[in-house]
C-alpha cells in the first residue's frame, strides 16, 4: 500500500535505529512481508524504530521505509535497519512496486571561483533492494502529498496544476486547473484524481473546493465547492476523506469530514483535526494527538495509540501501522522524533 498521506518538508538527521531495530548500513537485504502482529507479539504496543526527522514514509514488504539524509529500511520484525541509499537533501518518498521515489539536490553548472555549485531540485529513484540514487528527472518537483496510481505519480505543480509523471518511461505532463486554485492536497484513486483546493479567485470566506480530474488527461469537474479550507485529502471505493479547517477569517477547531466520491453524502467523521490519515480495512486512522481509527461510514472513534505529542506522516497496511513523533519540531524544541510502529 501506498501511502496518500500529507508529507511535511523536513530532513532526517542521522536515523539511528533502537530497540528492535539495530543499527546497520547493508544494502541489498530484503525482508519477508508481514501482515499484522508476529507470532508471540502483544497488539498495540509501539516500538521505537529509529530517531531523526523524517520526510517521508511508507509500508512495504514487512519494513518500514524513512527518508532524511539517507533512505532507510526498518524491519517491523527487529532486523537490523538497512541503508538503502544517499543523496544530497532527501526529501518525501512515493513507493511504486520495487522502486522508491524521492527528491534531491541536483548540480547544475560549474563552480563559480569560490567553489561553490549551484543546486535544484530533481526526481531520483532506488531499487527497494537498494543502491546508487538514479536520476529520473531533472526538474523540480513538489514532492509533498505526492501521490501514486501503480502508473504513475501525481505532483502538487510548481506552476499550477498536477504534474502527472508516467513511470515506466519518466514522461511527464501536466493536468490543468483553473489558476486561481491554489492546491492544498492531492488523492488518486480508479483512474480519477482529486484536489482539495482554495480557489483563491473567491471571495467567500467558504472557498474552499474539491476537484476530480481523469488521471490521464481531460477537464476539471467539481465535486465539493463552499467548504472550509480542505487538505490532508484520501480517497477509496467507500468515498473521500479530508480534513477540514474552519472558513477564512472565523476561528475555532478543524474536523475530518467524509463524502462520497460524487461529493454526495458530506458527512462529518470527527470533531477535530489530524495531521495525517490513511485508509485500510474500512476504517479511516488518523493522527493527532493519539494515533486513532473511526468506521468510513462514520460511528465512534476508538483511540489505538494514546499520548502522543504531535504525530504525523502516519502510514496504514495490512495490519500494520508507522508514524513519526513528532513530525515537526519549532526551533526551540530539543525533542528528537521518533519513527514508531504497531500492530495489532
Amino acid at each position: 500500500m501506498t501511502p496518500q498521506v500529507r508529507l511535511f518538508g523536513v530532513a532526517m538527521l542521522a536515523a539511528v535505529a533502537i530497540g528492535c531495530g539495530a543499527g546497520g548500513s547493508d544494502v541489498g537485504s530484503t525482508v519477508a512481508s508481514q501482515t499484522g502482529c508476529p507470532s508471540g507479539t502483544a497488539p498495540l504496543q509501539p516500538r521505537m524504530l529509529g530517531q531523526g526527522l523524517f520526510s517521508g514514509l511508507d509500508l512495504t514488504g514487512g519494513s518500514a521505509l524513512a527518508t532524511g539524509t539517507v533512505l532507510q529500511r526498518f524491519s517491523l520484525t527487529g532486523d537490523p535497519a538497512l541503508t538503502l541509499t544517499q543523496a544530497s537533501d532527501m526529501r518525501g518518498l512515493v513507493v511504486v512496486g520495487q522502486t522508491a521515489y524521492f527528491t534531491a539536490d541536483h548540480p547544475v553548472g560549474v563552480p563559480n571561483a569560490e567553489s561553490k555549485q549551484s543546486s535544484t531540485t530533481a526526481l531520483y529513484s532506488v531499487p527497494l533492494a537498494g543502491g546508487a540514487a538514479t536520476l529520473v528527472l531533472d526538474m523540480p518537483f513538489n514532492i509533498d502529498g505526492a501521490v501514486t496510481d501503480g502508473t504513475a505519480i501525481y505532483f502538487s505543480g510548481y506552476g499550477g496544476g498536477i504534474v502527472r509523471v508516467v513511470v515506466v518511461d519518466a514522461s511527464q505532463s501536466t493536468l490543468s486547473l483553473a489558476r486561481s486554485l491554489e492546491v492544498n492536497a492531492i488523492a488518486v484513486h480508479d483512474g480519477v484524481v482529486y484536489v482539495a483546493a482554495t480557489d483563491l479567485g473567491s471571495a467567500s470566506p467558504t472557498n474552499g473546493t474539491i476537484v476530480a480530474i481523469p488521471a490521464t488527461g481531460g477537464s476539471a469537474r467539481t465535486v465539493l465547492a463552499n467548504i472550509g479550507h480542505p487538505w490532508n485529502l484520501v480517497a477509496a471505493a467507500s468515498g473521500l476523506y479530508w480534513v477540514e479547517d474552519p472558513p477564512v477569517g472565523t476561528f475555532g477547531d478543524g474536523h475530518v469530514s467524509g463524502a462520497g466520491l460524487d461529493g454526495s453524502g458530506v458527512r462529518t467523521l470527527m470533531l477535530h483535526g489530524a495531521r495525517a490519515l490513511a485508509l485500510d480495512g474500512g476504517y479511516l486512522y488518523f493522527a493527532w494527538d493519539i494515533i486513532g481509527k473511526v468506521p468510513v461510514a462514520g460511528g465512534q472513534e476508538t483511540t489505538l495509540v494514546p499520548g502522543l505529542k504531535a504525530p504525523g506522516l502516519l502510514t496504514v497496511s495490512a495490519g500494520n501501522a508507522a508514524w513519526v513523533d513528532p513530525v515537526v519540531l519549532a526551533l526551540s524544541d530539543p525533542t528528537v522524533p521518533s519513527l514508531m510502529t504497531t500492530c495489532w
